[in-house]
């Protein structure tokens, strides 16, 4: 008879520090990270793999553990061996083809209609031959759809996440029936946590709830999570409030009790229009950060600044739109309470 399963958590990539002993040059003066930065985030990671472990040895028996690996690093093959000793045939560890997007499309305006009706752009049929016909049919009406709702100009990246998600999902389905443990896509319960907190860790579960006909989102996990973004690195984790539809809130204090916040989209479909929040100027002094430093306050603003309102976006995570999108927001003159109800009580807009 099947084990009713029903809750899902995703580990995913878990241990990218661990991947070299040190920060090379290169990478720091790419990235313009500091060597006391990239160590407090390695230490970090450590800490959080150990929670992680923990956190295995106390899953329930209707619980299922899957893990996106990151590498082969000594952490990482430790992290799998506890899940499959604890765990069993609950833990599984998916591996679709990966396949990446012709490099010139990186170059095109309109990127994705050439995708689809180019049928002579070099490395086309090998990004689609991994991918049966019926779902490769299904795939390209997904494709198409969203065109239709959002235009061709987007990031073609995404169109790698479409591809090795639907794989996913149908390697998870099958596997999950193969060991006999049954989830009820009504009610199935699912999170997701690892590397970066904002980044892969939201990106490679966000379209997996549609695709497996599961009616809940995916949620994220900050404390079994590491961020790479140094503003979190003295902010205490608070709390996470679901807002309406699938946005969510995720509050920190920095040191001296300086409020941080973070909005996401829990989930994600391919044609979903950009949704902003919409904050008041003239309440206080906040900033707005995106990657490593601070894009407001600033003399100009993509998405306007109109009769004292600032449209903010909320962050999707396939990473579709380009320019700014996650996008952290310090309530630099704020207690923690006002920058709070400041943003429950923040309108909501949509491109």
């Amino acid at each position: 008879m099947p084990r009713q399963i029903n809750k899902v958590f995703f580990l995913i990539h878990p241990c990218c520090w661990a991947l070299t002993d040190e920060p090379g040059a290169e990478y720091m003066e790419t990235t313009g990270v500091l060597p006391s930065e990239w160590y407090a985030a390695r230490n970090l990671e450590r800490e959080v793999n150990r929670k992680q472990k923990e956190f295995i040895q106390r899953m329930g028996a209707d619980e299922v553990l899957i893990i996106f690996p990151s590498g082969d690093s000594a952490p990482m093959r430790e992290l799998i061996a506890t899940a499959e000793r604890e765990l069993g045939e609950r833990c599984l560890i998916p591996q679709p083809p990966v396949r990446a997007v012709p490099p010139q499309m990186l170059e095109m305006e309109e990127p994705i209609r050439h995708f689809l009706e180019d049928e002579e752009m070099e490395g086309r049929d090998a990004f689609w031959e991994v991918v049966q016909p019926p779902l490769l049919a299904e795939m390209k009406r997904e494709i198409r759809d969203a065109c239709s709702a959002i235009g061709y100009d987007w990031s073609p990246h995404v169109l790698r996440v479409v591809l090795e998600s639907r794989l996913c999902a149908r390697e998870l389905a099958t596997a999950l029936a193969a060991r006999e443990l049954s989830v009820d896509p009504a009610t199935v319960e699912a999170e997701a946590f690892g590397e970066g907190f904002e980044q892969c860790a939201m990106t490679w579960k966000a379209l997996l709830p549609g695709y497996l006909g599961w009616h809940k989102p995916i949620e994220n996990n900050y404390d079994l999570s590491v961020s790479g973004f140094t503003l979190l690195f003295n902010s205490s984790f608070r709390e996470r409030i679901d807002l309406a539809g699938d946005i969510r809130l995720f509050l920190w204090e920095k040191w001296y009790g300086i409020p941080v916040a973070f909005m996401v989209r829990a989930s994600a479909r391919l044609a979903d229009r950009r949704t902003f929040v919409e904050i008041p100027t003239d309440l206080g002094i906040f900033e707005v950060w995106s990657e490593r430093k601070t894009v407001w306050p600033a003399a100009a603003w993509p998405f306007g600044a109109d009769k004292g309102i600032l449209r903010v976006p909320v962050m999707t995570a396939l990473g579709r739109f380009p320019g700014l999108n996650r996008c952290y927001l310090i309530g630099s003159s704020f207690s923690y309470d006002e920058f709070r109800d400041l943003l429950l009580n923040a309108s909501i807009s949509t491109e």
